[in-house]
């Protein structure tokens, strides 16, 4: 059997006419995508602590739960060292409890959730975090021209948010630069609404 990653190379070293290999392209794109859409959906609540499989709300171990927060709150990989320095200091056999940790966050997450490299752990691009899509949202937001009404209310449903956010997450001493990434965007949420606010004025008075 080919396997999918390697199967591109194959294709291309083998004797086939163009058209062939325009098809089996084709067909290996289509099967990707299928293997894509198999994938269940992983959407990670930094603002109140909580992970969703599929829109359903998944029951995570506080341990288990830090380790995606962390995942999702990171501006890269995560190695091993990191998370037992910040979840295990002090405990006995800690490479083990990460470990076992692990494997079972990834059972209850599906296969392909949280990935592996020569540089740590990191969360897959499936995966969604409700901070990064409303630091999105924001970048996109047009800076001279009037905001739409859709915008405008998204815009308030985020300084909402934001402003409620009760992150659960244990232990504390690694959420100082998530607290002040959701400070940061909440002074940018209410900034576009300030400058969208419409301009009071008010007529002179008739003499």
């Amino acid at each position: 059997m080919i396997h999918t990653e390697a199967f591109p190379r194959f294709v291309s070293r083998a004797d086939f006419a163009a058209s062939d290999r325009e098809m089996l392209a084709a067909s290996l794109e289509r099967a990707e995508r299928r293997e894509r859409r198999r994938l269940p959906a992983v959407h990670v609540e930094l603002l109140d602590g909580t992970v969703a499989i599929d829109g359903c709300s998944e029951g995570l171990a506080p341990r288990e739960l830090a380790i995606v927060a962390a995942l999702a709150a990171a501006s890269g990989p995560l190695d091993e060292a990191w998370f037992l320095a910040a979840l295990w200091p002090e405990a006995d056999w800690k490479a083990g409890r990460f470990y076992a940790a692990m494997a079972r966050l990834r059972a209850k997450l599906g296969a392909g959730a949280i990935v592996q490299s020569v540089r740590g752990y990191s969360l897959a691009p499936h995966a969604t975090i409700d901070l990064a899509m409303i630091e999105t949202f924001v970048a996109r937001l047009p800076r001279t021209l009037p905001l739409s009404k859709t915008q405008l209310a998204e815009l308030h449903r985020f300084e909402r948010d934001l402003r409620d956010a009760r992150p659960t997450l244990k232990p504390e001493k690694w959420f100082g630069p998530l607290r002040a990434r959701i400070d940061r965007l909440s002074r940018a949420v209410q900034a576009h609404l300030a400058h969208a606010a419409p301009v009071a004025f008010s007529l002179p008075a008739a003499s």
